[in-house]
């Protein structure tokens, strides 16, 4: 007999048709669990590289690329910054490797290179925020190897050896729409620092600015591994919408056109263009109500044009400059308001008085009351011999009013009356 083959199981990430003899890897974009014979597409939005088990998803900012192995960041993009929506565009970001090196140190459109000659030292930086397809366009590859090229959007060169740095990006917004920052992680593992490579890239919006290469911190070999980039320009600036512009128009001319100027009032990207300054026909000038007085006191009511160089004011707007329509007359009007507003405020005037004299007259009366109460009250315990004047010893006046003054003159000569009963009845006359 024959040697026996053992058969096994067809393994995850590979499909196993029949006939076949070994398994088959997935191809790009597609997965398989254990002992499938076929391969399932990721669904939408989800990319898995060659012989993968599973999916993975793109993130907001990412879009999976034609093969489906990976994901490619989109060129432009929108923020939800303090409620509002901002779009950005990074395609003028976007650079071809077939674009001249020696345009590497003039303009920033992707690609920075410290290597060519007139630039610096021997690193090579290179970054890519934006590829409008595929690994054609990523940053780390050269010239007519294309094919070779590693999937990653930044790298740092050295003339002996490539780090790749790195391959995920995500975008990172604050609260100001002119500053953000483009980060890169999963970079080659860096010895000193244990870690992965990372690279930051600070957008700052210049919308006046000459785009240029990006300015690095500190240029070599950084002993944490982390390369801090800024790019100032323009496109780090939201686009432009129509609420970006003030229109501004000219004087009207004699052929009855004016110009029409838009001026950029916001720190956006206009590189789209805004609308072209041209030559339209002068706007008719608006109305506006207006009241005025004759000289008689009559008040009327009229439309007129608010007048300037901007606009015209109709062959036929000679009604618009007539007297108006009657609404009786100035002084008339002014005095009855003025009686009637005159004579609601007295009124009010006196109910207020009113409302604080009976206030004051209901406290009096109840303090006077309570009083009589409490003097009524301590006399009942005290004779009628025992009850001094609180002046008469030096002390002050308790109740801080003279009616303590009265009663005590009461009192005093209620003890006389008394005196003089017991002694008339001990001596009769």
């Amino acid at each position: 007999g024959g040697a026996v083959v053992q058969c096994k199981d067809c393994p995850a990430g590979a499909y196993c048709p029949a006939q076949s003899t070994k398994p088959l890897e997935c191809p790009s974009g597609q997965i398989s669990a254990a002992r499938a014979t076929q391969c399932e597409r990721c669904p939408d939005k989800m990319v898995a590289p060659r012989g993968a088990n599973e999916c993975r998803r793109c993130d907001q900012s990412s879009k999976p690329s034609a093969s489906g192995d990976w994901c490619i960041p989109e060129c432009s993009l929108v923020a939800n910054i303090n409620g509002k929506y901002w779009e950005y565009d990074l395609i003028y970001l976007d650079r071809s490797v077939t674009a001249s090196l020696a345009d590497y140190c003039e303009a920033y459109y992707g690609d920075y290179d410290d290597t060519i000659p007139g630039c610096s030292d021997e690193y090579e930086y290179h970054l890519q925020l934006c590829s409008s397809g595929e690994a054609e366009n990523k940053a780390c590859a050269e010239p007519g190897h294309n094919l070779v090229k590693p999937h990653t959007w930044v790298c740092q060169e050295k003339r002996s050896s490539r780090w790749s740095n790195a391959i995920n990006r995500s975008i990172l917004f604050g609260d100001d729409v002119g500053r953000w920052t483009v980060h890169f992680d999963g970079g080659k593992y860096c010895s000193t620092a244990h870690r992965d490579r990372r690279v930051n890239v600070a957008m700052v919006c210049d919308p006046d600015g000459d785009p240029r290469a990006p300015v690095i911190e500190q240029r070599g070999e950084d002993p944490v591994c982390v390369y801090n980039f800024e790019f100032r320009g323009p496109q780090a600036c939201p686009l432009c919408t129509r609420d970006s512009y003030d229109v501004v128009l000219g004087e009207c001319g004699p052929d009855g056109k004016v110009r029409r100027t838009f001026v950029r009032k916001a720190n956006c990207s206009d590189v789209y263009g805004a609308e072209n300054d041209t030559d339209i026909f002068c706007p008719e000038c608006s109305l506006e109500t207006a009241t005025t007085c004759d000289k008689k006191g009559r008040r009327w009511i009229k439309k007129i044009y608010n007048k300037n160089s901007s606009c015209y004011v109709p062959a036929n707007a000679a009604g618009a400059d007539g007297p108006g329509e009657r609404a009786g007359y100035c002084a008339d009007l002014d005095d009855v308001n003025a009686v009637t507003l005159g004579g609601v405020g007295l009124v009010l005037l006196s109910l207020l008085l009113l409302l604080c004299a009976a206030i004051i007259c209901c406290k009096h009366q109840r303090l006077k009351y309570e009083y009589m109460t409490m003097f009524r009250n301590r006399n009942r315990e005290m004779t009628a011999y025992t009850v001094p004047c609180m002046e008469d010893q030096g002390e002050g006046d308790v109740f801080g009013d003279d009616f303590d003054d009265e009663m005590n003159m009461a009192v005093t000569n209620e003890r006389d009356n008394d005196m003089f009963l017991r002694n008339r009845g001990a001596h009769p006359a």
